[in-house]
């Protein structure tokens, strides 16, 4: 079970009305840290989850690869088995999720 979150920053109670009212389904994230960061973000639609998630993963292996085979970074299989992998690689504090 999620623990629920009261951000020390953010927007207020009327900020998140107007706010899912012109985005609908709202996350926020909270980022451990000093200060706390504190981000509210909307769902993502098919084409662009599709778009960013190619690119990104790409991009992370083609520029933090130190040893391997570059060229093999283009067969898609490929690319799809390592790139769930990356978020741990780049882990750095800890964050939670909360559904507005």
């Amino acid at each position: 079970m999620q623990e629920e979150l009261l951000p020390v920053i953010g927007p207020t109670e009327e900020e998140i009305a107007v706010l899912k009212k012109k985005h609908g389904e709202l996350f926020l994230i909270r980022v451990e840290g000093d200060p706390v960061e504190v981000f509210v973000f909307k769902k993502s639609d098919r084409k662009v989850i599709s778009a960013t998630a190619a690119a990104y993963n790409r991009t992370m292996a083609i520029n933090t690869l130190v040893w391997g085979d570059e060229s093999r970074l283009k067969d898609d299989g490929i690319l799809t088995s390592i790139a769930p992998h990356f978020e741990e690689i780049n882990r750095a504090r800890v964050s939670t999720l909360k559904n507005l």
